[in-house]
């Protein structure tokens, strides 16, 4: 008998801390699942503001491709391709030979990275300064002229 009643109070305690555990794990899903909503909410807001900037933006490149569209056929009408028509009988002219192209002024990059490359193990104090470096720069073309 004592056995039996010792078992039935023993059980007692169990239950009621399974009880107060489930609660607790009932309590922080439901959290859980309310941040999560929260977090859903802000993120689907967020997604349709950019969604309505981007539709923006869309339209406002649309007009302005209306507008080029518009510009060019009209440019295209003022300026209409006409080749002019020879008659058989006229006297041959030779067109006049292709004048040379000008040669292109080098694009500077190269010789600013390789400058870059070639001071950046000295550390000096104007290494930020732009006319500092355009005039390393000068000076390394001169000696490049130089050369060849």
């Amino acid at each position: 008998m004592e056995n039996a009643n010792t078992s039935s109070q023993l059980e007692e305690p169990m239950q009621q801390g399974e009880d107060s555990v489930s609660e607790v794990l009932v309590h922080n899903l439901s959290r859980r699942l309310e941040a999560l909503e929260h977090s859903v909410r802000y993120l689907e807001d967020n997604m349709m503001t950019r969604l309505s900037a981007m539709e923006e933006r869309v339209e406002e490149l649309m007009r302005r491709m209306d507008g080029y569209n518009d510009l060019s056929r009209s440019w295209s009408q003022q300026v209409s391709l006409e080749v002019p028509t020879v008659s058989p009988n006229a006297p041959a002219i030779l067109p006049s030979p292709p004048v040379a192209a000008r040669p292109k002024k080098k694009q500077r990059t190269l010789i600013a990275r390789r400058v870059i490359r070639r001071y950046q193990r000295l550390v000096k104090p104007s290494w930020d300064n732009k006319p500092f470096m355009r005039r390393v720069i000068k000076k390394i073309e001169k000696k490049r002229r130089q050369r060849s």
